[in-house]
This record gives structure tokens, sequence and C-alpha cells, in this order.
């Protein structure tokens, strides 16, 4: 059944696509490659709120890709500095300095990628904290990717940042 605000699969609903994504505090549904990167980047140190599963397979797009080119430029580089006869004669250093740059590229991507995983679990209604699973050797890994496979769940909004008071609601007391 399709309505105005996404199409319902069984108890939960998909939202609709939503805007550019200049509004930071809602997961972006339905980004692209560009949005969800460059949200990846703005919101490296947000734990709170939520990211869609576009916003987050995109970003873990974007590091595979990076791993991709280091790996491809470590093996390139090994290749030149292999031996025959154009070779340099110090390619430890060229290497050296590859790595360094790798170690900074991984050290700058860390943090953010907790969160993005933090945000995913929100916006697919699990505490964040449920990440930690990922150190359990093989099952935490499986139980991670299938959270980060779920579709989003409305209930999830509980941990946007205008929530406020995260599943807590105020006690004010009544007139009598």
């Amino acid at each position: 059944m399709s309505t105005s605000s996404g199409t319902h699969y069984g108890q939960y609903s998909t939202p609709a696509v939503t805007g550019a994504g200049d509004d930071l505090s809602q997961p972006l549904y339905g980004a692209s490659f560009g949005a969800a990167v460059s949200r990846f980047w703005k919101k490296s140190t947000t734990f709170s709120g939520r990211a869609s599963r576009s916003e987050f397979w995109w970003a873990q797009a974007m590091l595979a890709l990076m791993i991709f080119a280091f790996f491809s430029i470590v093996v390139a580089l090994s290749i030149v500095f292999s031996g025959g006869e154009g070779a340099s004669s110090s390619p430890s250093l060229v290497l050296v300095v590859v790595y360094l740059v790798a170690a900074v590229a991984f050290l700058a991507t860390v943090l953010p990628s907790w969160a993005i995983y933090w945000r995913r679990f929100h916006d697919a209604n699990f505490t964040g904290a449920l990440y930690l699973a990922s150190l359990i050797p093989v099952i935490g890994g499986i139980v991670v990717l299938i959270i980060a496979l779920l579709p989003s769940n409305p209930r999830g909004a509980r941990f946007d940042e205008q929530a406020g008071t995260v599943g807590l609601t105020p006690y004010v007391p009544q007139q009598q």
C-alpha cells in the first residue's frame, strides 16, 4: 500500500525520500552518494539521531573505495619498486609515506564510522551501544550486519536530538 509518507511493509512504513538533506537532525532517506558522504563527514562526531540505510551504505561504499585505493597504491608501488632497470633504490621511504597517509586516513575515519553505525542502529530502533557486539568474533559481525540491513523503524525517532530526554517523559503532577 502506498501513501504520501512512504510504502507500508507490515507494521512499519518506509519514510518517503526527503529534501536535499540540509537538516542534519533528521535521517536522509534516499540519499545520493554525494549527500551521504557529505553528511558522514558533517556528522562525524554525532552519536545521537538516526542515519537512513542509504546514508549508511553510501558511507560504507566510500570507506571501501578508500581501502581499495590504498591497497591499489601499495600494490602498484610494490611492483614499481620490486626490481628491474627503472627501479628506485629507496622504495621503503615511499612505502612508509603511503602507510603514514593510510594510518592518518584510518584514524580520521574511525570515530565517524562508529557514529554512523550508532545512528543506523537508532534508525532501526536499537540502542547504538549494541554496535559493541561487533567485538564478539564472527557472531558479533553477523549481528551488526543484520541490524544495519534492517529497514527504518518509526519508533527510532525516540533517538532524535529533538526528543530531549530520550525514552523518558517528565512527571507532571495532576491538580486535584
